[in-house]
């Protein structure tokens, strides 16, 4: 062998080992690149993965403060209906107290009139339910008036005044109505 083929085997080795560093320092070049891609997207990933869970935890955050509002609002509903229901107690209870000293004043009145019976109880039962005083005194007056001219028309009917064609003996302007298919004297 001769001092240039020996050369030319030396070079052509060191040139396959220039190729053989070439091809595995791209490899590994490209391996690190693909890494390093690999390592972009993970982390990319990752923030995509942080925002929606800050974007839920926000969303439960916001559903937390509708429910902690929605029972704020029940337990005020509950507050009011509570506040309410007193007020219609101490309306009641007012009511009751205004019924009382109406009774007492309407008692002291009955009291002091001369023209009122003593029966205390008679009062208390002509009042209604509706709370309204129902003045029984003043129908049994008027039927004591009826009863009164009932009589009167039967001390007139049997006097020999009196006919029985419905006309009294003072004239025809003073007929009685309980015939009105008769009409004038007979």
């Amino acid at each position: 062998m001769d001092a240039t083929t020996l050369t030319w085997v030396i070079i052509g080795i060191i040139v396959v080992l220039l190729i053989i560093g070439l091809i595995i320092f791209l490899g590994r070049k490209r391996q690190q690149a693909h890494v390093q891609e690999k390592r972009r997207e993970d982390h990319e990933r990752a923030n995509q993965i942080r925002e929606e869970a800050h974007a839920k935890d926000l969303e439960a955050r916001e559903r937390e403060a509708h429910a902690t509002r929605a029972s704020a609002e029940a337990q005020q509903a509950e507050v009011d209906a509570e506040r309410k229901r007193q007020e219609a107690e101490q309306r009641q209870a007012d009511a009751q107290g205004l019924r009382r000293e109406t009774d007492e004043r309407a008692r002291q009145a009955d009291e002091i009139d001369p023209e009122v019976t003593d029966d205390r109880s008679h009062r208390d039962h002509n009042r209604g339910n509706d709370g309204e005083h129902r003045d029984h005194n003043r129908r049994d007056d008027t039927e004591t008036r009826n009863d009164a001219e009932y009589r009167d028309d039967r001390v007139h009917s049997d006097s020999p005044e009196h006919r029985n064609d419905g006309v009294h003996q003072d004239g025809p302007d003073h007929r009685d109505d309980a015939d009105p298919g008769r009409s004038g004297r007979h």
